[in-house]
């Protein structure tokens, strides 16, 4: 299939959602998540320069690189996030009342 600038793909507010709610809400799991976040918005701003030259090849690679990067941080995150609510919620049904 050949990308063009009509079903290029932006992930931008996939990487933002990875990086901004990580730094605010997850405090201790924002060290999984952040570098991946910003790794990804950096894919994503090569992808929009690729675009932008009309190089439309560089540019679905580089969109391809940022979505990778968006599940690499947010599958350990959502996996941690779980736990972190299970083993709370263990701990707090196991005390006396």
């Amino acid at each position: 299939m050949t990308t063009t600038k009509q079903n290029f793909t932006n992930y931008l507010t996939q990487a933002i959602l990875l990086t901004l709610p990580c730094c605010l809400a997850l405090e201790q799991l924002a060290v999984f998540c952040l570098p991946l976040g910003i790794v990804a918005i950096v894919y994503k701003a090569q992808a929009k320069t690729r675009l932008q030259l009309a190089d439309y090849q560089g540019a679905d690679k580089a969109s391809k690189s940022a979505k990778k990067w968006f599940w690499f941080g947010f599958i350990p995150v959502a996996i941690l996030l779980v736990l972190v609510r299970v083993l709370d919620y263990v701990q707090k049904s196991s005390l006396p009342s």
